[in-house]
């Protein structure tokens, strides 16, 4: 079983390093399998699976010049 988390994880595979942003905000659950799409400064996610199985159907959007998580 793949971990589950609600931090906001940035990964560059040039480098071979990862940087885990603190966010500002609402506080979500957390999710994997979902999907995420970033646009300008923000990054948007959509979906997912919590660890006990429940699936979200909703969108949430990270302000990377903010930090916050709406």
């Amino acid at each position: 079983m793949r971990e589950t988390t609600n931090q906001v994880v940035e990964i560059d595979p040039i480098e071979k390093i990862s940087y885990v942003h603190k966010t500002l905000g609402m506080a979500f659950g957390v999710r994997k399998n979902h999907t995420a799409v970033t646009y300008k400064n923000s990054m948007v996610i959509f979906g997912g699976t919590s660890e006990n199985g429940f699936v979200y159907q909703d969108m949430l959007s990270y302000k990377f010049d903010t930090k916050e998580m709406i």
